[in-house]
């Protein structure tokens, strides 16, 4: 061999080695998410964007740990680390620490006006430029979720909780769930389902309990389930209509817009707040509920993300961590003491949006308890034991779209 080829084959050789261990190197990061002691935070959602998309999804462990991986890192640009109780952190790729230790401060979601002793949140001094915002951000995501069936994997948990602790992250023993809806939403007066845009600006978002062969729902009124199924109505052109907008603050890129009902007479409305990073999206929502009459005291909260299902242009708005909550409605037995209130709390780690109203996997038959025209939904263990159960799941992996799981 003579000695241009041997040093041409020892070339090859050494830029093989190279991209053999610098490859996954460059493609894969390891970061810690601690709190402001040091304690590391499980659970924590890591969206890793490129240039106006979503490229992945991360969660960390129990020890706070996220390997970061890609075939796509070198077009990623800055990752989004949230957590209901923490304040969302956006870090460019180029800032990530060398040690990999990222820490999220603590943070009380509700805003004077969405606590119970606060001062009254609405109404506001609305501007042109929150609403021009808000349209713009929301002109991202697709109108159709509230008209397409849905599956998710579910983490949920319920129970009472003091109002001080209302904003708290729900601790561990969460189930696992399958959850399965068709297209819209329905109630005890109305049991034929329809969009939750028809609704809203029809009825409002608090409507009559729903009562089937004697089963009720809890409480005094169902409320739109904006921190689960419905949280796309955030972006829907009917909640522009419905309500007025105004910007309470700007930090560290985190627009916070403050929303108010237009007016909607003795119909059941919602205010709160929604965060958004103009170049990210929606973040995070909080909100409380105003009934008529029967007041509840319910209110919830959402952190987004952005679902990009292969056969849609536009990517859905969805709903990754929520809360909601409600007490009573009667007076409490002593007023000096925290009230206690009904928390549920749910984590999705997978959404799909199917192409049509119904869902593939079914409805049963009005006569066997199904809803008219959509609406139903069906909550399955996550590890199904009967052979009904077993078939549900295996069509909903079936039907299954492209989005995480």
């Amino acid at each position: 061999m003579s000695p241009f080829a041997y040093f041409t084959v020892l070339v090859s050789v050494v830029v093989g080695l190279l991209v053999w261990f610098v490859g996954p190197v460059s493609a894969q990061r390891s970061i810690e998410v601690l709190d402001s002691f040091g304690r590391p935070i499980p659970a924590v959602r890591i969206d890793v964007f490129g240039r106006g998309e979503l490229i992945a999804v991360h969660s960390t462990s129990e020890e706070g740990w996220a390997e970061l991986a890609s075939d796509r890192w070198s077009d990623v640009r800055r990752v989004s680390l949230s957590h209901l109780g923490f304040r969302t952190r956006i870090v460019q790729v180029e800032e990530l620490p060398s040690d990999g230790v990222i820490r999220l401060e603590p943070e009380a979601l509700p805003i004077d006006g969405l606590s119970v002793t606060g001062r009254e949140l609405c109404p506001i001094d609305a501007t042109d430029e929150a609403r021009q915002l808000w349209s713009e951000m929301a002109s991202l995501y697709s109108s159709e979720t509230e008209s397409r069936a849905l599956s998710a994997f579910v983490s949920r948990r319920s129970g009472p909780v003091r109002e001080t602790d209302l904003y708290r992250p729900a601790e561990e023993d969460m189930s696992e769930y399958v959850v399965a809806w068709d297209g819209g939403v329905w109630h005890g007066d109305d049991l034929h389902a329809k969009p939750l845009s028809v609704r809203a600006i029809s009825e409002g978002y608090a409507w009559e309990p729903v009562d089937i062969g004697g089963i009720r729902d809890p409480g005094e009124w169902r409320y739109a389930d904006l921190h689960q199924a419905s949280a796309h109505h955030f972006a829907n052109p009917a909640f522009g209509e419905l309500h007025d907008f105004a910007i309470e603050n700007e930090s560290e890129g985190i627009t916070t817009l403050v929303f108010c009902p237009r007016g909607n007479g003795d119909r059941g409305s919602v205010r709160g707040v929604v965060r958004l990073n103009p170049e990210v999206g929606f973040l995070n929502a909080d909100w409380r509920f105003k009934v008529p009459e029967r007041d509840e005291g319910a209110g919830g909260s959402v952190e987004f993300f952005a679902l990009a299902e292969a056969s849609d242009a536009r990517p859905h708005l969805m709903a990754a961590r929520g809360i909601f909550f409600r007490h009573s409605g009667r007076e409490p037995p002593y007023p000096e003491l925290p009230r206690s209130y009904g928390r549920e709390s749910v984590e999705v780690t997978g959404w799909t949006v199917h192409p049509a109203w119904s869902h593939p996997c079914g409805s049963e038959p009005v006569e066997a308890g199904g809803v008219p025209g959509g609406g139903r939904f069906n909550v399955y263990s996550l590890q199904p034991r009967t052979p009904e159960l077993i078939a549900f799941r295996e069509c909903v992996d079936l039907n299954w779209g492209s989005g995480p799981r």
